[in-house]
């Protein structure tokens, strides 16, 4: 039987210095709006309406912030108000932090105090999960439990961009929240599910619950940016979020019928029956925002999924007759017969909630370039009210106007603060100390000349003969040192050469008394 050691890592960090890594220092905002005129930005792929009209997307911001933004007595938190102006639900938490994120400027210099307080509602009133409860009573108490996936996919996708725009400006360190909650989505909120005998890694709707899935929380531009974010920031624990973009698109396709998406859908892709509630396997209120999504990801990644899922949204467009005519553009039933012809049109016809959406689908074809200004005309000039396509309204007209760019895919972000790795646990056979820390390390650094090793608190000579670091481990050859079973072993650094794979410097550690 191997001997037992006991580990003692010591627990005082003595320094919480940080790293700055700076190619470009902004003031401000780095991506100032619009950016498509700012910093010249252009989506990689697809096209844009030819009149962006700037000014006018401004109106409707400033409209809607007026309208929507509602901040507590004690200026610590912000909310979006709901349909119904006393409750805030999590799906406006993070529309709003997405607006505020593209719509600063010098103008809108309130953005990045609304956004941080926004947040700080979203964290006030989240689970023992750390993801927000579904629907709150103003500012006071929790109306719905449990989460809501759209929301916090939307919530982590701002933080992401946040870090980008803002760096390290707040009293939030963006991408360090943006880890944090990506870490929960990932555990709480993806789940494996068969469909035709192959295992889909995908999103259910909440933390509780997974009996069927909804193709609008399916926010596949946004799982490319937190593999983007992941691998920049270098995120402690890498999740497989490629693997999950991938199936999210297979589960897209799979879901999608004549062209549109029921607002609920079984895991083989067929209409779904919630609750007994007959507009579930309708193009509704829900998935009238799935088009936004998929083109989202056409226009930042040029997924074929996506272009393929965005024409046969304009070939059914095209058979309903409405490729022109955006008041007809609305709610459609009957999509379980699976044909362009026989989808049956209701109501909603030119709503923003609607109209934006199908907008979004032609903007993968340069030759649907008049049509696209058609839908993006009446898009602009809708007046509605209270919350949900005003707000969807804003982030259509980002979308379609070419102003909701990829932060990650231009040059000149903010300057990004690199939280310094610390040792996390550690580990003792007698003859290695292994060192587990938060950060991935440089695997090139040789010197060890900053640790010291006691034994029974008594400080070793000579201890450690070589070191090897991998990941975020570091592993510490003991065979200068002779340790017997049950003493115990603890360890202190207190030198600079240690260093994350972006710079930040090991955190110091003393030896605990």
């Amino acid at each position: 039987m191997c001997p037992i050691y006991k580990i003692c890592v010591m627990r005082k960090l003595i320094l919480m210095g940080i790293a700055v890594v700076s190619t470009v220092i902004c003031f401000g905002q780095c991506f100032p709006f619009p950016v498509a005129e700012t910093k010249g930005y252009e989506y990689p792929h697809g096209i844009t309406a030819s009149n962006p009209d700037v000014a006018k997307i401004q109106s409707k911001f400033v409209s809607w912030n007026k309208t929507m933004y509602r901040e507590s007595s004690d200026g610590k938190y912000g909310r979006i108000r709901f349909d119904d102006e006393t409750y805030t639900v999590s799906e406006g938490i993070g529309y709003g932090m997405l607006i505020y994120v593209y719509m600063a400027n010098e103008t809108n210099d309130f953005c990045q105090d609304h956004f941080d307080k926004l947040y700080a509602y979203y964290k006030k009133w989240s689970n023992g999960n750390g993801l927000m409860n579904w629907k709150i009573q103003g500012f006071e108490s929790i109306n719905s439990y449990n989460a809501a996936t759209d929301a916090d996919l939307d919530v982590a996708l701002a933080l992401c961009l946040a870090a980008k725009q803002w760096g390290n400006s707040s009293e939030y360190v963006y991408a360090e929240e943006a880890e944090k909650l990506l870490k929960a989505i990932y555990e709480k909120e993806v789940g494996t599910h068969t469909v035709d005998g192959k295992d889909l890694k995908v999103f259910n709707p909440g933390d509780s619950w997974n009996s069927i899935a909804n193709a609008c929380y399916f926010t596949v531009a946004s799982v490319g940016v937190f593999d983007q974010a992941q691998s920049e920031f270098d995120f402690s624990e890498k999740r497989d979020w490629k693997k999950v973009y991938d199936d999210s698109h297979t589960f897209l396709e799979k879901s999608q019928r004549a062209g549109l998406w029921p607002n609920w859908s079984n895991w083989d892709g067929s209409p779904a029956n919630r609750y007994n509630d007959k507009s579930s396997p309708d193009y509704g209120w829900d998935a009238c925002r799935t088009p936004w999504r998929v083109a989202w990801d056409y226009l930042w990644y040029g997924n074929e999924s996506s272009k393929s899922m965005m024409d046969k949204t304009v070939a059914m467009m095209k058979a309903q007759d409405i490729m022109e005519n955006p008041m007809k553009a609305g709610y459609y039933s009957n999509l379980a017969a699976d044909d362009y012809e026989a989808l049956e049109y209701k109501n909603s016809g030119g709503q923003s909630a609607f109209v934006g959406g199908y907008a979004c689908a032609l903007m993968g074809d340069a030759t649907l370039l008049g049509n696209l200004d058609i839908y993006y005309d009446r898009l602009k000039k809708n007046t509605e009210s209270p919350y949900y396509s005003p707000t969807l309204q804003v982030l259509y007209l980002l979308v379609a106007s070419g102003n909701a760019a990829n932060f990650f895919d231009m040059e000149g972000g903010a300057q990004q603060i690199i939280v310094n790795p610390i040792v996390s646990s550690a580990s003792t056979d007698g003859e290695t100390l292994e060192l587990s820390c938060s950060k991935s390390l440089d695997e090139t650094i040789t010197d060890y000349s900053g640790f010291s090793i006691y034994v029974g608190g008594k400080l070793q000579e000579n201890a450690i003969s070589g070191m090897t670091v991998s990941g975020s481990t570091i592993s510490l050859d003991l065979s200068g040192v002779e340790i017997t079973q049950g003493e115990i072993v603890s360890v202190s650094y207190n030198g600079e050469s240690i260093k994350s794979v972006q710079g930040g410097v090991l955190g110091k550690i003393v030896k605990y008394p």
